[in-house]
């Protein structure tokens, strides 16, 4: 699960854009075009990942989220 802080300058990209893989807006697509136009940093954070893109990851994370607080 990815989290972005991105600039009000991504609105008229995302206006503009159109569609790719599955029929989405790819948000890899418009941070590219962003960053032709002004800096995008990244932080990369030493841990665990979870991937939640499919039902199973999602859940999967979710189970092990909810152990950890309980414990």
């Amino acid at each position: 699960m990815g989290r972005y802080i991105l600039r009000p300058e991504i609105f008229a990209i995302l206006e503009n854009q159109h569609s790719g893989a599955g029929g989405e807006i790819q948000y890899t697509d418009v941070i590219k075009q962003l960053n032709e136009k002004q800096m995008v940093v990244a932080y990369q954070f030493e841990g665990k990942r979870y991937v939640v893109g499919d039902k199973l990851g999602f859940i999967k994370a979710t189970i092990e989220m909810l152990w950890i607080e309980l414990n």
